[in-house]
């Protein structure tokens, strides 16, 4: 792959971009007993710029949040 035309990070955003990736990735990852409780159809994809508990400014690549027990659950990547 040539860095100079796609960036360093360019594909890895690109993988982690799209629900149904991220959908197959949990799906393989997380235990059975766990996933069940895990609403993959509300995975929603959220800006990566945010404020922190502690009042910092934070830019994270990609940032998912779903639904787990009825309540929503965010994780950045």
């Amino acid at each position: 792959m040539n860095t100079r035309d796609y960036g360093h990070d360019n594909p890895y955003k690109n993988f982690f971009s799209h629900k149904i990736m991220v959908a197959d990735l949990l799906k393989g990852f997380i235990d059975p007993d766990i996933i069940q409780y895990l609403d993959l159809d509300s995975l929603e994809r959220k800006s990566g710029s945010y404020i922190s508990d502690d009042f910092r400014d934070r830019e994270d690549d990609v940032i998912w949040r779903a639904k787990f027990k009825e309540q929503w659950s965010e994780q950045s990547t």
